[in-house]
């Protein structure tokens, strides 16, 4: 069993024992955040004619320089195209015009648009009382037939779905979901909504990992909490088998009710106890009866800390999503930070931008049983272990 992990090393131990997902193939509106599983060519040109880009009339743009309200340009209008219908039937010539609508096809010859509001209709004539202008978007100026315009790995949102359906797909190629099953352990943990007995806490890790995993396009398994038995633990995680991993919380630590860690030395396998950063050093990862089984932390910050750095990043990998996790930069500490000893520390702390860089000030409670921190600060700042870092220092900062 390997101890005290960097949080690379973590996050490549979690990867590795993650299933391969399978590829699924799901309507447009059932693919949004989830990941793309083959690279997507445009079925079709886009626009698959020359276009107007405007409500006007198409011409020759040489035959407009002229126009002005006192000399206009009088043109024989001799057609009109809507958006969808077929182009005119014979190339423009000089003295001819062709009513269009903004999409529809532009005649051969044309070069130009005359905007409508810059024209004047005059019985079959239509005087030009401005230049035209060359507004006429050119077949395949947006997509071309073959060409790969979305990439194996694009987490699909609004603008890359109506990007799909323009190149014709109406089913995409993903990634099935992460089904992650997640496990509150301790006999403590009461469910909100139900009364709080003395020493009692309401189940907030599990709410809050399930939403973060929603966020991440993935499914997670509430499961019922048990107690802090060995029993109540092996029949919970058994129970949910088919599930890609199980997140337990709590119960991973040093103590003698510390159960998850007892149940896979005794009965399991663990592959790594402990990272080296704080919040949240005590994870474990292991296996039980071929089930993978990720123990975070039970303290309620340490929980998605660790989730923040870890777990979403192997999701992220193992689903070969191509969009960064999370985005770090640069910033100038205003407040100290203290170190985390050997440990890296990942402090909650707030994050501006003032001026031409980034300022970092940190949160003034670190406890990690205070939940509220981070719904009150904005990032992580990193403190690598066995270093402080003062006022006026710089230093790498995790946004949230």
């Amino acid at each position: 069993m390997r101890t005290d992990l960097t949080i690379a090393e973590a996050v490549a131990a979690l990867t590795a024992v993650l299933p391969e997902p399978r590829l699924e193939h799901v309507p447009l509106l059932a693919a949004h955040n989830r990941i793309l599983a083959e690279d997507m060519q445009s079925l079709v040109d886009h626009p698959n004619t020359n276009d107007s880009a405007l409500d006007g009339f198409a011409v020759q743009l040489e035959v407009t320089k002229t126009a002005s309200p006192e000399t206009p340009v009088r043109l024989k209008v001799v057609g009109e195209v809507a958006a969808g219908a077929l182009a005119f039937s014979r190339p423009l010539e000089a003295h001819e015009a062709v009513k269009v609508f903004t999409g529809g096809a532009v005649p051969l010859g044309a070069t130009g648009i005359a905007m409508v509001e810059h024209t004047a209709r005059d019985g079959d004539d239509v005087l030009l009382l401005q230049p035209a202008v060359p507004e006429i978007r050119l077949k395949g100026q947006d997509l071309e037939i073959g060409q790969t315009y979305l990439a194996k790995g694009t987490r699909l949102n609004g603008s890359s779905i109506a990007l799909a359906a323009a190149m014709g797909h109406a089913v995409l190629p993903v990634f099935e979901k992460p089904r992650i099953a997640l496990l509150s352990t301790g006999d403590e943990i009461v469910e909100p909504g139900s009364p709080l007995p003395e020493g009692g806490v309401y189940n907030a890790n599990s709410y809050g990992l399930a939403a973060k995993l929603l966020e991440l396009g993935a499914e997670p398994m509430l499961l019922p909490k048990v107690a802090d038995s060995l029993d109540g633990i092996r029949a919970a995680i058994l129970a949910a088998r088919g599930a890609h991993l199980v997140l337990t919380i709590g119960g991973v630590s040093m103590g003698e009710r510390d159960f998850v860690r007892k149940l896979l030395e005794s009965e399991g396998t663990i592959d790594f106890w402990r990272i080296k950063v704080k919040p949240g050093g005590p994870p474990i990862l292991g296996s039980l009866d071929g089930i993978p089984v990720f123990g975070l932390p039970g303290n309620p910050v340490s929980s998605l800390v660790v989730f923040h750095v870890v777990v979403q990043i192997a999701l992220a990998q193992r689903w070969g999503d191509v969009t960064p996790s999370f985005e770090t930069v640069r910033a100038k500490a205003i407040t100290p930070f203290k170190s985390a000893g050997a440990k890296q520390g990942l402090w909650r702390a707030n994050l501006e931008w003032s001026t031409d860089h980034y300022t970092v000030a940190a949160f003034s409670n670190q406890s990690s049983q205070v939940l509220r921190s981070l719904t009150q600060s904005n990032a992580l700042a990193v403190v690598p272990e066995n270093e402080t870092r003062g006022v006026g220092d710089w230093l790498e900062v995790i946004k949230l």
